[in-house]
């Protein structure tokens, strides 16, 4: 009785170990997307990658930046051409980018919200 309880005890320590290690890890959000922007005459390009296995909403595609108490938000002009797919956690059609996508933002547009 004994063998047979070690034997399955050992049994389900391996099974863990093997369920465990495919579990995915997820990457937090500054390591999984990446933002980066270039000032110019004709307006500021930002830059949006993700890292692979990773996608981006298009829909949450923003930036903004806080001066004195104004919200600065950055409008794109406009944005490449997305994938649209079903997602199945916000049960609708959703517009998403892999790898990298590059807008041009020449309108800006102020809040007087106060940022804490």
């Amino acid at each position: 009785m004994f063998k047979k309880m070690l034997k399955l005890l050992a049994i389900l320590l391996i099974a863990s170990m093997h369920l465990n290690s495919n579990a995915k890890e997820f990457l937090r959000p500054e390591e999984a997307f990446q933002i980066s922007a270039i000032l110019s005459q004709e307006g500021l390009t930002l830059s949006f990658k993700a890292a692979p296995g990773y996608y981006m909403y298009q829909e949450s595609i923003h930036a903004q930046t806080k001066i004195e108490e104004k919200v600065i938000i950055l409008e794109p002009k406009e944005l490449p051409k997305a994938i649209e797919k079903y997602d199945e956690n916000f049960q609708k059609i959703v517009r998403t980018y892999k790898g990298e996508a590059q807008t041009n933002t020449t309108q800006f547009r102020s809040t007087s919200s106060r940022v804490c």
